[in-house]
């Protein structure tokens, strides 16, 4: 890529990555701080995406609106236009010069001219155009900044939109004018609804350039730096690297002799804490060979790594000094199985199981016992009472809780306020209070969307609903106004059935046993004398 950058005439700032951020390097990476309401002003201010998970599918991929695109395996970059010039800047916030200028759109109030404060978010790829022939591109998936007009707070496809009319298809039309090839083409990433995800895997494998999954990206929440949990990345199980700090522990004789500690961090309360969880690092592979060569450039690092079967890792017996004694063990971390979300299966197999037992029970005993009670009393009733169960069950797993979903009413204006808050990165409930709003609203700094009075923050399904009242661990659901006559019901119907089978042992312990020929089940067979050699069993 780096000779790629070079022909296109794209050069670096810095030479060397070793060495310390230029003033302007620096100048620059404030100015996208700015621009996109980053608090820290040297850092990448770039958006980071979260692993999907199971559990993600339901609360998040299920309720909100998203759209799907494939994992471009390039280079990140964001694009910044300033003062008449174009830079990139990747994840490193090493800064590169790029030839390239964007020219304003038609009927701008600057036109004819150059952008200025336009930010994009895209990677650079090299894609394989002809054969033997390559095409630099840059593919942009995001749009924070354009021409002064901040975005952050706008829609997805909104941004999209904008990029395409105000950045890439100016920058074509002059390309045409001048009948010449850009060094480095601009052009906007397909996105497809969620349903189209077929499409996008079939799409991927046929694109110039290589791809390492999926990623999907909420269309309501707005821009904000720095990991972003609604923002959600998969990748193939080959593909799945997990971020590990590195802590080596050298041998005193020789700088050769090492085990290498993998670190992971664990948030508690406001606060991270890195803990070393029993792994360490597999002695094989190129990067290790480096490592061994220079130690000190890797200590206490954060580094990807990738579990490889076929390894094998040594695990010392002390894990506080350098010692030759431990043992080897095959391959690396154990397979972590997903996590099925199983909560309202299991609730209703275990109350279907109930309802079940609540009416065979009387049902049986009304077959083989004598009871007028029984007969016309408690089977109604339980029969009556199942139906109503499996409604009220239903309702109740199923049906809308009143969670305020994300859209463009519920989410904007977003308060400044809450935009802080927001880029801070808070937690902690008493470090994101809601802001009062028109009306009796609110805005959740968790939710991102404003709620009307009365509604409230669940902390178990990281939700705002209406008139809630608390979280229900057994149906997994939140109980609200909505639903709470539902589970009010299936509570006192838990009781009837628990009294229709106390009535239904105390009847079979007092009541005759029914003859064949007055069962209500009798038919004309069960009802005739036994025969010679049949055995009748109603018991």
């Amino acid at each position: 890529m780096d000779l790629a950058k070079t022909a296109a005439q794209i050069r670096p700032l810095r030479g060397d990555d070793a060495t310390p951020l230029l003033p302007r390097e620096l100048e620059l990476i404030a100015i996208c701080n700015r621009l996109v309401h980053g608090q820290v002003v040297d850092a990448f201010p770039g958006a980071q995406p979260t692993s999907l998970t199971s559990q993600k599918i339901f609360e998040q991929l299920l309720k909100e609106p998203y759209v799907v695109c494939e994992k471009t395996d390039g280079e990140r970059h964001l694009l910044l236009a300033h003062e008449g010039h174009v830079y990139l800047i990747d994840r490193k916030c090493r800064v590169w010069t790029c030839r390239e200028q964007l020219p304003l759109p038609a009927g701008h109030d600057l036109s004819p001219g150059w952008h200025h404060n336009t930010l994009l978010d895209g990677e650079l790829v090299l894609d394989v155009v002809e054969e033997g022939k390559t095409a630099l591109r840059y593919l942009v998936y995001d749009a924070m900044h354009i021409c002064g007009e901040d975005l952050t707070h706008r829609t997805l496809l909104y941004r999209l939109q904008k990029a395409l009319s105000e950045v890439i298809l100016p920058k074509e039309q002059l390309s045409a004018l001048r009948g010449s090839t850009d060094n480095v083409q601009l052009m906007l990433k397909d996105f497809f609804e969620l349903w189209q995800l077929s499409e996008v895997t079939a799409i991927a494998s046929e694109l110039p350039h290589g791809t390492d999954g999926l990623v999907f990206t909420p269309v309501m929440v707005p821009y904000v730096p720095g990991t972003v949990p609604a923002l959600l990345k998969w990748k193939p199980a080959e593909m799945n690297t997990v971020d590990f700090k590195l802590q080596v522990i050298q041998g005193a004789d020789s700088t050769r002799n090492m085990h290498v500690k993998l670190l992971v961090g664990f948030k508690q309360k406001d606060a991270w804490q890195v803990k070393h969880t029993g792994h360490w690092l597999a002695k094989m592979g190129d990067m290790f060979k480096k490592l061994r060569e220079d130690p000190a450039a890797f200590d206490g690092k954060i580094a990807e790594c990738k579990w490889n079967a076929s390894a094998k890792t040594f695990t010392p017996s002390d894990q506080l000094k350098f010692t030759v004694n431990g043992t080897w063990e095959d391959g690396g971390w154990v397979l972590q199985r997903p996590n099925y979300y199983w909560g309202p299966w299991l609730c209703l197999v275990v109350v279907f199981a109930f309802i079940f037992e609540s009416v065979g029970l009387p049902t049986m005993a009304s077959q083989n016992y004598d009871s007028p009670f029984l007969d016309m009393v408690v089977l109604p009733i339980v029969w009556i009472a199942a139906f109503a169960a499996v409604f009220t069950l239903v309702s109740i797993v199923f049906g809308d809780t009143g969670e305020i979903r994300r859209s463009e009413a519920s989410c904007y204006p977003i308060p400044d306020r809450a935009r802080a808050l927001i880029l801070l990165g808070s937690s902690k409930t008493e470090d994101c209070p809601n802001i009062a709003g028109l009306d009796g609203q609110s805005y959740c700094t968790r939710c991102c969307v404003w709620r009307p009075e009365g509604s409230h923050h669940c902390s178990t399904c990281q939700r705002c609903v209406t008139g809630f009242d608390h979280h229900c661990s057994f149906f997994g659901r939140c109980i609200t106004r909505r639903n709470m006559c539902s589970f009010r019901t299936i509570i006192g119907l838990f009781f009837v059935g628990a009294a229709a089978q106390m009535i239904t042992v105390a009847i079979t312990n007092s009541a005759p046993a029914r003859s064949p020929s007055t069962s209500p089940y009798a038919t004309e067979s069960t009802a005739m004398e036994p025969v010679a050699g049949r055995y009748y069993n109603y018991n």
